[in-house]
């Protein structure tokens, strides 16, 4: 059933989190990641439209600090070797920039927990198409470089998509009103955690695991205003994550892609979890992050956006080099803002950071009915930034896109209720079955 509530906007908002994760061509280069970022361009056009008429003001802390991170994004462009890539390049993460701010200016709390629960649910898809391609069931004419894949053409990406659906499940389950409501959200759980496993993604499994962790260690530092029916939605939790351990003995039968299976490596999951320690583990991740030192420390300003890519071959010496390809990106986030946008530039995503913080100090403080739904969204944010230490979640689409939700989800619920909002009379604590 609609709520009555509903607006075009809320609207807008589920068609995003709903349609863009299935938008894929095989005409196209990167045809996942192009394909995604048109379909999000067109649909927040017209929340871009109706933020414009909203009276509502965002907090100017975080408006001043987006603003001066965009600033700088297109500034590069006059430190760019290819001001062209640039120009592409800031298309591309403009579309992100200013989210949180339609955030706060298009929704009120009570849909952004609509909007995230019909997120967590639309992961479920995903991550049953997924696991149809591990399994060798279905989907395998999907294009893929490395399955399973689901819709993202790429293991690793399909694996950082699901590490931003999984906090909001797991809200769900917490908070889930009755034991059949409990059990329909820890088998959105199940599925979404055999797919992640099945990727054998091991940046995507720590980052799950570190957030999971510290946002486990502050609700415990947090007095639970309502502990009725805990100790069953721990026991279905902790059930939950054994059948997801379970999960890894699923037989791989990966078929119809360029890469038929997993290496050495990853061969099973075990050893997947195994090799993080090993000597050759980090795949050369080393040695393109020493480069990319070598890059900063000679260019401090940035080489501008999309640019590194033509800089590192002056740096690696032949490193990760050869007559088919090179490296595009340095496989961490932070690594990558610094060496195209400068210290400053980094520093200014960082502030972007700590702004956000302090939002959640001040959700944490207040002990409000919302500190669950800020520490689902505090899960992401960190799953986001530690996956992309290792990886690169920035050049995706939905990861990123739930990164800047998750930031502007942080900034809208300490705000007051406005006299042109609907009451914020539901929180995260009404929470029922999918979609109710």
């Amino acid at each position: 059933m609609i709520p009555p509530q509903i607006s075009s906007k809320e609207i807008i908002w589920i068609a995003i989190f709903s349609i863009t994760p299935f938008a894929f061509s095989s005409q196209v280069y990167e045809g996942a990641i192009l394909p995604k970022l048109l379909v999000l361009q067109i649909l927040l056009l017209p929340l871009y439209l109706f933020g414009l008429k909203q009276s509502t003001s965002p907090p100017w802390l975080l408006t001043l600090a987006l603003g001066f991170y965009f600033s700088l994004n297109t500034l590069s462009i006059v430190q760019a070797q290819n001001p062209l890539e640039s120009v592409l390049h800031l298309a591309h993460h403009a579309s992100f920039i200013f989210v949180p701010l339609l955030v706060v200016k298009t929704l009120n709390i009570e849909q952004l927990d609509r909007i995230l629960k019909g997120a967590a649910w639309v992961g479920l898809p995903i991550a049953l198409i997924g696991l149809s391609q591990y399994l060798g069931i279905a989907f395998s004419s999907i294009p893929s470089n490395a399955n399973p894949s689901a819709t993202f053409y790429h293991r690793n990406a399909a694996a950082a998509y699901i590490i931003c659906t999984l906090p909001l499940a797991t809200l769900g389950l917490l908070n889930a009103k009755t034991k059949n409501h409990v059990i329909c959200w820890a088998l959105l759980i199940t599925v979404q955690g055999a797919f992640l496993v099945s990727t054998r993604t091991r940046g995507a499994w720590v980052a799950i695991v570190i957030s999971g962790i510290v946002v486990l260690v502050i609700s415990k530092l947090i007095s639970q205003p309502n502990t009725k029916g805990t100790q069953f939605r721990k026991t279905v939790l902790a059930g939950t994550c054994c059948l997801i351990v379970i999960s890894t003995f699923l037989p791989e039968n990966i078929q119809g892609t360029r890469q038929r299976g997993f290496d050495e490596k990853k061969s099973d999951a075990v050893t997947a979890l195994t090799s993080i320690v090993t000597d050759q583990g980090h795949r050369g991740r080393l040695e393109l992050w020493k480069n990319t030192l070598k890059m900063i420390r000679a260019h401090p300003l940035g080489v501008g956006l999309g640019n590194w890519q033509f800089w590192y071959p002056h740096y690696a010496q032949g490193e990760h080099i050869n007559v088919q390809a090179a490296p595009e990106r340095p496989h961490n986030d932070l690594l990558w803002i610094a060496a195209e946008l400068g210290i400053i530039g980094l520093l200014a995503f960082c502030l972007v950071l700590i702004i956000t913080g302090r939002a959640l100090y001040q959700i944490l403080k207040k002990h409000s009915g919302h500190y669950h739904t800020a520490l689902a969204l505090m899960a992401i944010i960190l799953a986001y930034l530690i996956e992309g230490l290792f990886s690169f979640p920035r050049a995706q689409i939905m990861p990123t896109l739930f990164f800047w939700f998750a930031v502007g989800g942080l900034a809208l619920l300490p705000m007051p209720i406005l006299s042109n909002q609907i009451p914020h009379t539901a929180d995260c604590s009404k929470w029922t079955a999918p979609f109710a």
